[in-house]
Formats: C-alpha cells, sequence, structure tokens
C-alpha cells in the first residue's frame, strides 16, 4: 500500500503534494516551515487522532482527501475534522472519528483484530519527538501508544494471550484508581497533622443551611394559609346558601330567619379562623424577610469570594474522609504483584514456539548488526528489554529503527501488506551522515517494496529520492 497524493484544503487555501512508490522526501533548508504539519496531516488522512502542529489548528477550516494503492485497487479517504469517508472501487464506506477509526484502518489493512490496529500507527510512523525513543512500549504521538506483547498477541492471534492482556489492563486500571485514592489518603494525613485543632466555619455554607430551613417552614405556613382560607371560603358559602334558603324556624307562635346573626357560635368560629389567618400570614413575612437578608448576604459574600476560605474548606472535607492509608497500600501491592505474575505469564506465552517472535527477534539482530550496534542487543531479552537507560542518543535511535523496522517486516509477512513507513527527522538525536546513510542502505536492501516517506533538512544525495521543497510555508504557492 501506498500513498499516491494528498489534497490539503484550509480555509480558501488548497495544495496537493504527490508522492511515488518508492523513496520520498520532504525537504527545507529550514526548520518550522510545514514538513512535520505536512507529515502529521498524513496520519490525520488517515483518521488518527494527532496533536496540531503550531499554526496550523486541525479545526472545522481543514479537510484532507488522500489517494492509496493498494493490491492495484484504487482507495481514496476524505476527512473532514471528525467525519471519513472511504471510497474503494465503486464501494463507499463512512466512518465517525474516533469512535470507528479502527474499523477504518481494519478496512485498509484487511484485519478487524484490535491488539493489531491499536498498534499499528507505532509500527509504521517514527515521530520526530518520541519516535526514536519508542523501542516497544509508550507514546507514539498524541495518546496513540505502542505495547510489544499486544502486537505479537495480535499477529499470533492468540486468544489466551489476549485474555491475559486483558486482565492486566483490568489490573493497571484498578491500580491506578487506587493510587488516586492512595494520594488522597496521604494529602489527608498531611492536613490532619499541619491542622490538628483546626475547625472550619464556612459563613456561605451555615446561611445555605439556614436558608433551607426556612424555605422549608415557609413551605409550611403558606400551606396552612392556604387551608385555612379554603376553611373560611366554604363556611361564607354556607351561610350564604342557607341564607338563599330562606330557612325560618317557629319558636312558639313566632317563625324566625335563619342567618349567620342567630346561628350560634358562627361569629366566634369565623373570628378565630381569621385570627389564625393573621398569625399565620404575620409569621410568613418575617421567614421571607429572613429569607431575603440570607440572599442578600450570600450575593455580597459571592462578590467577596476568598480562594483561601474555599481552600480552608476543601481541606475540612478531606479531613472527614475515613480511609484507611495502609490498607489502600496493601491493595496496590497485592494488584501490581498480580500484574507482575501476569506480565512473566505473557511473556512466557509469547515466546514459546512463536514464529512472529522468532523471526523478529532475528531480524532485529540482523539490522543492527548492519547498523554497527549489535554488541548492545541484550540478546536474553531482545524483543522485551525494558533497560534503556545505557543507551546513548545516536544507539539508541538507531536501535528504535532497528526494532521498528522488524516489525514493519513482520506484519508484512503476516498480513501480505507493504505499509508506508512514515520516518520525521531521522538525523535527530546525533544522527550523523554516515549513519543516516547505513540506516537508508538498510531500508533500500530490506524495504525496496514499501514505499518510504521522510522529512528532513538535510538531502541523501547518495539515494534516489522524489523530493517535496517546502520553502517558508506549506500552502505557499509551488510557482
Amino acid at each position: 500500500m501506498y500513498i499516491k497524493k494528498i489534497d490539503i484544503n484550509i480555509g480558501m487555501e488548497s495544495k496537493s503534494f504527490s508522492f511515488d512508490w518508492g523513496m520520498n522526501l520532504i525537504y527545507s533548508k529550514g526548520n518550522s516551515v510545514g514538513k512535520t504539519t505536512l507529515m502529521r496531516l498524513l496520519l490525520h488522512g488517515f483518521g488518527y487522532s494527532i496533536p496540531e502542529t503550531k499554526g496550523f489548528p486541525l479545526d472545522e477550516s481543514v479537510s484532507t482527501k488522500m489517494d492509496l494503492v493498494r493490491d492495484s485497487k484504487e482507495i481514496s479517504i476524505e476527512r473532514h475534522k471528525d467525519f471519513a469517508v472511504v471510497e474503494i472501487g465503486e464501494d463507499k464506506y463512512d466512518f465517525s472519528l474516533p469512535t470507528e477509526h479502527l474499523d477504518l484502518m481494519g478496512l485498509l489493512v484487511n484485519t478487524n483484530d484490535r491488539y493489531i490496529l491499536d498498534n499499528l500507527l507505532g509500527v509504521f510512523y517514527f515521530d520526530q519527538d518520541k519516535g526514536w525513543t519508542l523501542l516497544n512500549r509508550g507514546k507514539v504521538i498524541g495518546n496513540n501508544r505502542f505495547n510489544i506483547e499486544e502486537f505479537i498477541s495480535g499477529l499470533n492471534d492468540s486468544n489466551e494471550t489476549k485474555q491475559l492482556i486483558q486482565k492486566r489492563d483490568t489490573l493497571t486500571h484498578q491500580i491506578n484508581k487506587y493510587k488516586s485514592v492512595f494520594e488522597i489518603t496521604k494529602y489527608r494525613s498531611k492536613v490532619m497533622e499541619e491542622n490538628k485543632d483546626f475547625i472550619f466555619d464556612n459563613r456561605i455554607e451555615q446561611l445555605l443551611s439556614m436558608r433551607k430551613s426556612l424555605v422549608y417552614e415557609r413551605d409550611i405556613y403558606k400551606r396552612e394559609v392556604k387551608e385555612l382560607k379554603a376553611v373560611e371560603s366554604e363556611n361564607k358559602g354556607f351561610i350564604e346558601y342557607i341564607e338563599k334558603m330562606r330557612i325560618t324556624l317557629r319558636v312558639g307562635d313566632e317563625l324566625i330567619d335563619v342567618n349567620k346573626e342567630n346561628i350560634d357560635g358562627f361569629e366566634d368560629y369565623s373570628q378565630i379562623i381569621n385570627t389564625k389567618i393573621s398569625l399565620v400570614k404575620n409569621n410568613l413575612s418575617r421567614i421571607e424577610r429572613n429569607i431575603e437578608e440570607i440572599d442578600s448576604e450570600i450575593k455580597e459574600s459571592k462578590e467577596n469570594y476568598d480562594f483561601e476560605e474555599e481552600f480552608a474548606l476543601y481541606q475540612q472535607e478531606i479531613k472527614e474522609i475515613e480511609i484507611d492509608q495502609v490498607q489502600v497500600e496493601k491493595i496496590i501491592d497485592s494488584l501490581r504483584a498480580q500484574k507482575r505474575d501476569i506480565n512473566r505469564l505473557i511473556k512466557s506465552r509469547l515466546n514459546m514456539s512463536n514464529e512472529a517472535v522468532t523471526k523478529m527477534s532475528s531480524n532485529v539482530l540482523l539490522y543492527c548488526e548492519r547498523l554497527g550496534i549489535k554488541k548492545y542487543i541484550d540478546t536474553r531479552k531482545t524483543l522485551f528489554t525494558s533497560d534503556l537507560s545505557s543507551l546513548s542518543g545516536r544507539i539508541l535511535s538507531q536501535m528504535v529503527f532497528a526494532y521498528k523496522l522488524s516489525y514493519i517486516k513482520e506484519f508484512s509477512r503476516v498480513f501480505n501488506i507493504q505499509l508506508p513507513i512514515i520516518i520525521d527527522s531521522p538525523r535527530n538525536n546525533e544522527i550523523t551522515e554516515e549513519n543516516a546513510d547505513k540506516m537508508f542502505d538498510l531500508l533500500s536492501v530490506e524495504f525496496g517494496s514499501h514505499q518510504i516517506i521522510v522529512s528532513s533538512v538535510y538531502q541523501f544525495n547518495r539515494f534516489s529520492m522524489n523530493t517535496i521543497s517546502i520553502k517558508e510555508y506549506l500552502m505557499e504557492d509551488s510557482n
């Protein structure tokens, strides 16, 4: 698979860059003119989430269209922010990014193995910063990572190993959670030590608590007024109904009309209801005045916000958290021990009659020998080494180069796809012209069937390359 062309549109500007199937050099005499931006736009075109470069934000104004060739088939990927469309012949596929990015890459390289797809960028891309120190585990660029055990598990298609890796990832997540809790317990101990007799009194908290109680009391009084008025209204309606009926009572020889004046106790009862309503209303008015005063004080307190006071409240809340620091530390130690055991088991399984491990280890030794650094290899661990502290900048960079080429070679063997090899600034970290020539000799001999895209302020005159020159600005007029 190789990249034929990328079309870049940013606002009203547009530009196309064409690439050859063999070696390509993105060149400029100085730095900060757009070489790395173009390299990252290629990754952006593949759907990856990558950091922006200074002066070139990957926002709504940017869109790309990349033309590829795989197995003689024309492929195009159009991307605008978080949406990508892939066309292969007459077939069209839509992808929402980053959610469906693995599906997009799986379509391009003919696999749905998550462990391969998660680690693929670390196989074919050398970042100008992290790319030359990433040997077998770590960050490729942005939040994209590489892990050798996961990659080998994908190559080998071992379900048992994948299950162990999943267990290890779960343990890692649990360890991180408990580490966060442990940090809180450490801080709590410090706060307790420094503020043994400190009792925090936060006025706003008090006011809010008082207001809550008053609002509750106010609602009770409102309901009581409503109920009393309902009784008052019912009594009034009753007496009006009686008077309309013109009911009379015979007392001896005399007929007496029934009304509110001669119903025994009616006036007294009505007076009691009115008095009760007045009392409740007075209480209600008092409470509402208190609420207004509290609201006014809260507003004034917020306008005079004191960070130190707020931080003191935070410390008080920390003090009130009850966590056993010793127990948390024991849990973390136990989880770490389980993780170490699983890591040993993963490495053991990957080393048992594993063709991918054998071939990659062999290629690492071969490539390091051609680069003149074989003596620095720990042949007991090879692929799984983690001791990089003893390696100098130049030796580490060349070793990273050898390791990653072995990953590319094995991926090509297993999946029968030649990925483009994208290399940003190969002469970083004390790499001399002689060392760089050895690296490009290795590319020419071992990876002649791959497209190679390099960005550099150096020209590699010994090698035939399609050169893309940038003078001052990536989107400059080529004329």
